[in-house]
């Protein structure tokens, strides 16, 4: 997710990434036991995102980078995804023309939608005093590198 997220994102929009999905969470962890169940506190542990999830960010901040770029005013794009207990957050914000008063979306806010229906969230598309703020919050349950490890190594006990 990291990977693609940078990619997409580069040279239209800085990106702030939540550290526990990042490949620094979980540097230099090794496979024995008793280093999987230490808990470090200087480096997060990574969050292991189901696949479809993974897809769902990816695509909302894809749509959302669109719908910015398209608009050519717009010359700053922000694109924040942060980690709350067992909500991720993602926000898009751009500083091109408002939203219409009359704007009723398109094939992107039933993407927004749908996804968000899926992951038992929310999103909202408004104006703000300097553009336009995408938000979408995706709940689900957090699993890391460490605990998923961890687990294996006692199922074969």
């Amino acid at each position: 997710l990291q990977v693609g997220l940078i990619e997409l994102c580069d040279g239209l929009a800085e990106l702030e990434i939540d550290p526990s999905l990042t490949e620094q969470s979980d540097s230099g962890i090794r496979l024995d036991q008793s280093v999987l169940t230490h808990e470090n506190t200087n480096v997060p542990n990574r969050l292991v995102l189901p696949a479809s999830l993974s897809y769902a960010i990816y695509r909302v901040v894809e749509e959302a980078l669109s719908n910015a770029k398209k608009k050519q005013s717009t010359t700053k794009i922000m694109v924040g995804i942060k980690v709350l207990g067992k909500k991720i957050e993602i926000d898009v914000n751009d500083n091109g023309e408002k939203l219409m008063s009359d704007y009723e979306g398109g094939l992107g806010t039933t993407l927004f939608a749908v996804f968000a229906k899926q992951y038992g969230g929310t999103w909202s598309l408004s104006n703000t005093t300097d553009g336009v703020a995408f938000q979408t919050d995706y709940f689900f349950e957090p699993k890391t590198v460490q605990s998923e490890l961890l687990n294996k190594v006692k199922s074969r006990e």
